[in-house]
């Protein structure tokens, strides 16, 4: 490892950067770019994220990190790596198992909701059948004077009075104007616009809250992870399971980037919405992720 440090030294320094400018380009801490430098493993992360951080070090001073690792890395330490990644790679995602157990639970209570509905539909059809059949709407017979077999005429108090349907439609149509539709307030959206490999945009549409907030929380293992808010601040650290990193920022902001160190053990939520790796990067370890502000 210290013949790796030197290499990479050398480069930088031929290249004209500091470890201030490396830290800026690759959001990794300068104190681990020193340690690789320095061959001090001890402190970086694990195995797995020096040979991340290795790899991103390399490509920014153009040299093959993967060629450098491959000559001055003993066979032990590859095949634990390579072993590490296939483990993490074959990993389900979470959404499969959600899926799994909504469709069993569906299965399960599908007959006594198919009798629900059944019933329900046999009470609709008895009560328009009740209500069509109404016998005091049937009209009674006409009223015989036996002495003269004449009609008697109804009562004063029986006579229906004409109804002043002119006045009462005007009345009406003041006292109850037409009501407008009410407006159905828009929702902010989130969409993936574009996926290749381990990087993912995500397309935010609609209306946008003054305080918005992007929360990376490490469950089950560690994983570095660093916010970029375009024009503003930034975060970045090593998460150890259980712990989040939360970075708000206001509604004019028009771009966020986002770094995630080892995707399977980190969940990514903005405005209380967790975003869902695109299917085709769901198994990559690392992933750049992209928020754009879409009015």
């Amino acid at each position: 490892m210290n013949e790796i440090g030197e290499i990479l030294k050398n480069a930088r320094i031929e290249k004209g950067y500091t470890l201030d400018d490396l830290q800026q380009i690759t959001k990794i801490q300068k104190r681990y770019l020193q340690a690789i430098e320095d061959g001090n493993t001890e402190i970086l992360p694990g195995r797995f994220y020096m040979r991340a951080f290795v790899k991103q070090y390399a490509d920014i001073v153009d040299l093959d990190g993967e060629e450098l690792l491959e000559e001055h890395l003993t066979e032990t330490s590859k095949e634990a790596s390579e072993e590490f990644a296939e483990n993490v790679n074959v990993a389900p995602t979470r959404t499969e198992g959600k899926q799994e157990n909504f469709l069993n639970e569906i299965t399960e209570y599908l007959p006594i909701i198919l009798i629900f509905l059944l019933v329900a539909t046999i009470i609709v059809v008895i009560y328009f059948a009740f209500r069509q059949y109404n016998p005091a709407e049937e009209s009674s017979p006409p009223m015989i004077n036996e002495e003269n077999t004449e009609q008697v005429a109804p009562a004063e108090d029986e006579q229906e009075e004409p109804a002043d349907t002119d006045n009462k439609d005007d009345t009406e149509d003041e006292e109850d104007p037409e009501e407008e539709p009410e407006k159905t307030e828009e929702e902010q959206t989130i969409t993936v616009s574009e996926s290749s490999g381990s990087n993912t945009i995500y397309e935010v549409k609609g209306p946008h809250p003054e305080e918005q907030t992007v929360t990376l929380t490490a469950n089950g293992g560690d994983s570095w992870v660093s916010v970029t808010v375009a024009g503003g601040e930034s975060d970045a650290r090593l998460l150890t399971s259980g712990e989040s990193l939360d970075l708000s920022f206001g509604p004019d902001v028009t771009q966020v980037d986002i770094v995630i160190g080892n995707a399977p053990v980190t969940e990514v939520t903005f405005n209380d919405t967790e975003l869902e790796y695109a299917p085709e990067s769901s198994g990559v370890v690392r992933q750049d992720l992209q928020l754009q502000f879409v009015e």
